[in-house]
């Protein structure tokens, strides 16, 4: 009894003592937080240390841009509360649904005029116009689409060019589809892109979206036609107010077909310098659009594979210093090799840039990812990639937020590609979000544009505005890096800055009359 008695007495104080600690924890606070304005002051200081610490917090905006910029965030509020009213937004719901309400937009057709400066992730291939493309390719007399059931060679819309005697079966002329089928194009281009909202995860979904390569890598191989198909991407770009471009690029050989419809192949210098003579010929009406490129292989090939293809990369780098830039990986994380793999190949970097004289930054795509197991993105920041392609799981691990900060590495985010490709169905909760309000530097780019239905970028910005809800220190931040972090020399740098300000102030006075 005497125990129990003892027992209780403790219970007893140890309950006593708990609510002594919780009532002064709770009332003294209270009392001194809400003294002579305490809590209003304190609260102040915390929004601006929170704000302080935002990607964009070091842009400050002169008196016409914050006239903009207000009238920029009344446009957003007002948008938002028509979308409330109808209980539905655009960011979260599929974007071919909606991509024609948006172009109809205020806010879109400003975004037209605005100057974006430069592009850091686009595959070139999916950076024309499919339309253009099927237009194209319906003149060219050696052009041939696969036409029927696909087989284990070929898919249904597989554009490629033969000689009049070697067309094998299953492939029709392009021409003759379209004189006798009224729909020719319209069922081509629905097999060219992704149009139909997605019903299965971005692990299967990507089987899709390697055939639209498979069915355009053809045309876009095919030498006679690569030029005008260049030209395509290019204008593209500088019709949205793109003026400096950075693709990842796969530098295969070119094919034509000779006067014995034999198919020849050309040496990569072909392509270079097709590209090089597509970017003179924009520069006598556009002098400051600029365009580098990133040597690009697959993540699926073997660690014998790539240490060749590095090879191949110094070499070509060490020939066109100026505009092969750097070396990156890509294809689907998920199921690809990890960049951990390529263990070996990455430890031959030093050597080799000891024997071509020239180094290989890295550009690699890491990141595109759900799984918190896919954890490519400690690579990338430990072989000191300059930029990386998605970082979409990024925030999963903190320690590597820490050190893209630290290391001022910009993350090229691809909204409407991740949206599209399953990996974040509703833009509002895109990790992007997350990452502008940390601190991480991030650019905005398209991806494979065309294969979405698109091209440009006003799109994308619509939607990351929208979604995210940026102000105009925000957006100008994003155009800033797109110059800040590409890949241009430091005088190319320079001036391409010093376009884009007086770009972006213009801008700035029309959309003032326009909003």
């Amino acid at each position: 009894m005497g125990i129990m008695i003892h027992i209780i007495k403790h219970k007893y104080t140890f309950v006593v003592l708990i609510f002594i600690l919780l009532f002064g924890a709770c009332k003294t606070p209270s009392q001194n937080l809400f003294k002579n304005n305490a809590y209003d002051i304190t609260r102040e200081k915390l929004i601006e240390a929170d704000k302080a610490q935002r990607f964009s917090a070091d842009v400050v905006l002169n008196p016409e841009e914050l006239k903009l910029n207000e009238k920029l965030i009344a446009l957003r509020k007002r948008m938002k509360r028509e979308y409330d009213s109808l209980g539905v937004l655009p960011p979260a719901q599929p974007f071919e649904k909606y991509k024609d309400h948006v172009e109809q937009t205020t806010l879109f057709k400003l975004l037209q005029k605005m100057p974006k400066g430069g592009i850091h992730h686009l595959h070139p291939a999916a950076g024309v116009d499919f339309e253009w493309l099927i237009d194209k390719t319906i003149q060219e007399p050696k052009s041939y689409v696969y036409w029927g059931k696909s087989s284990a060679e070929y898919i249904k819309g597989q554009i490629e060019f033969f000689g009049e005697k070697k067309v094998p079966s299953g492939f029709y002329s392009i021409s003759e589809l379209d004189k006798n089928n009224t729909h020719f194009k319209e069922e081509l281009l629905q097999l060219l892109t992704l149009t139909k909202e997605p019903t299965v995860d971005s692990l299967n979904i990507w089987i899709e979206f390697e055939k639209t390569f498979q069915r355009i890598n053809g045309a876009y191989q095919y030498k006679p036609l690569y030029e005008d198909y260049m030209k395509n991407v290019i204008g593209n770009l500088i019709n949205d107010s793109i003026m400096h471009m950075e693709t990842r690029l796969f530098l295969s050989n070119k094919y034509d077909i000779d006067t014995k419809g034999q198919r020849i192949t050309y040496p990569i210098d072909t392509t270079i310098q097709t590209l090089k003579r597509v970017v003179e010929k924009t520069k006598i009406d556009y002098p400051g659009f600029t365009h580098k490129a990133i040597y690009t292989s697959l993540r699926f090939y073997s660690n014998k594979k790539i240490a060749e293809e590095l090879v191949t990369a110094f070499q070509i780098r060490k020939k066109y210093p100026e505009f092969i830039k750097g070396f990156d990986l890509v294809a689907e994380e998920d199921n690809g090799h990890t960049t951990h793999y390529f263990e070996q190949s990455w430890k031959m970097m030093d050597s080799l840039k000891q024997v071509y004289g020239i180094d290989m930054p890295l550009y690699l795509h890491d990141g595109e990812s759900n799984s918190q197991s896919v954890d490519n993105l400690f690579d990338a920041v430990l072989l000191g990639s300059k930029r990386i392609g998605h970082g979409f799981n990024l925030m999963n691990f903190p320690k590597l937020v820490d050190l893209v900060i630290e290391n001022d590495i910009c993350i090229e985010v691809n909204p409407l590609s991740n949206q599209i490709l399953g990996y974040s169905k509703d833009l509002r909760l895109h990790p992007a979000s997350l990452m502008l309000r940390h601190g991480v530097q991030c650019s905005i780019s398209s991806d494979d544009p065309a294969i979405f239905n698109y091209t440009g970028l006003s799109y994308d910005y619509w939607y990351s505005i929208m979604a995210w809800e940026l102000d105009l220190k925000d957006i100008k931040k994003l155009v800033l890096n797109s110059i800040t972090y590409s890949s241009l020399n430091s005088n190319e740098k320079r001036e391409a800055m010093d376009q884009l300000e007086k770009s972006w102030m213009h801008f700035v006075n029309y959309a003032n009359e326009f909003l």
